[in-house]
């Protein structure tokens, strides 16, 4: 594939489908893997198409995600290509690749509690900004991007708590979220703080960020209008992760997995999480149950062998497994 067929595809993604400039990078990367079998794109049918993601379970052992970008990225290139080479799109009628969901990675209750403790002993204004944007994504659950868009006005008191009105984005609708209840002795405290010192002390106006560049080590100056981007956010996060004791990556994203989680144990109804959450499809926000069930141990509360007793003789290997269990997990 040439050049001028390469810079054509990007600039009709952006341009045209509004995609992200490295969305179609990697688009255009699968394509260029594609053709390292089939050179010629004008005579590419529907079955190099079905046989090329085939061979990548089959052959290759790529897993169903990979499969699945493989076949977006084909399907996007031939749905422009076929009209620009005026060609029959050989993609089209592909059968669905079902989603690989993994478990995703947890940060638990008290993970959130120490890394907001820890965060709260960072130096000056950073003490009082860094535990409240820990608090702030566990307690609302928002994309890391949504955050770097929320303004100081988005955020209001509505009796006894706090409700954040969420941006809406590219393929997301714009959705408020209470958060926060006013209970002292809370998580709500580290929040509380900081919107105090942010609309008393530092006078921020509305339609300025609520999260801000601070000044770090004098390398970077306190900027009230410029947002605090997934950089630092991510940074922040890493930091604190490490001086809480947690040996594990800990991300900005995990903390949505924590809320939608630890809303569904605490009883929240799966439609209103879906449009807290801002899921298009209730079918993303039910996958969290089953997780929820697994950690509150309500996943075989109805098992049929419940009230099924064994012999005497049997009794303690259950709470020696138990103890073999927290030591593999330590």
């Amino acid at each position: 594939m040439d050049q001028e067929i390469e810079k054509k595809f990007i600039t009709w993604m952006v341009g045209k489908r509004g995609n992200k400039p490295s969305t179609a990078r990697t688009y255009l990367n699968n394509i260029r893997l594609f053709q390292r079998k089939y050179r010629n794109l004008d005579q590419v049918c529907h079955d190099d198409i079905v046989n090329h993601l085939a061979d990548m379970k089959i052959k290759q052992n790529k897993n169903a995600n990979t499969r699945r970008l493989r076949k977006t990225s084909l399907e996007t290139f031939f749905e422009w290509y076929s009209e620009y080479a005026g060609i029959i799109n050989p993609a089209i009628g592909l059968d669905p690749i079902k989603k690989y969901v993994a478990f995703p990675k947890l940060i638990h209750p008290e993970e959130v509690e120490r890394m907001c403790y820890f965060a709260s002993m960072d130096d000056g204004d950073r003490g009082i900004r860094n535990p409240a944007i820990i608090a702030f994504l566990a307690d609302v659950g928002c994309r890391i991007e949504e955050l770097e868009k929320i303004k100081t006005g988005d955020i209001r008191i509505v009796h006894d708590h706090f409700e954040c009105t969420i941006p809406a984005l590219k393929g997301t609708i714009s959705r408020i979220v209470p958060f926060s209840r006013l209970i002292e002795g809370t998580l709500s405290e580290y929040f509380s703080r900081y919107y105090l010192w942010l609309i008393t002390e530092k006078k921020q106006i509305p339609t300025k960020p609520l999260f801000f560049k601070l000044d770090y080590k004098k390398l970077i100056q306190e900027d009230m209008t410029a947002p605090l981007l997934r950089g630092g956010i991510n940074y922040i996060i890493k930091k604190t992760a490490y001086k809480a004791g947690i040996d594990r990556k800990i991300s900005a994203h995990q903390f949505r997995h924590f809320y939608a989680t630890y809303s569904i144990i605490n009883k929240m109804d799966i439609f209103t999480l879906r449009d807290y959450l801002g899921h298009a499809n209730i079918s993303t926000t039910q996958g969290y149950i089953h997780i929820a069930d697994t950690l509150s141990g309500e996943a075989l509360k109805h098992s049929p062998t419940r009230t099924i007793k064994s012999i005497r003789n049997l009794s303690g290997y259950v709470n020696i497994v138990r103890e073999i269990n927290k030591q593999i997990n330590r």
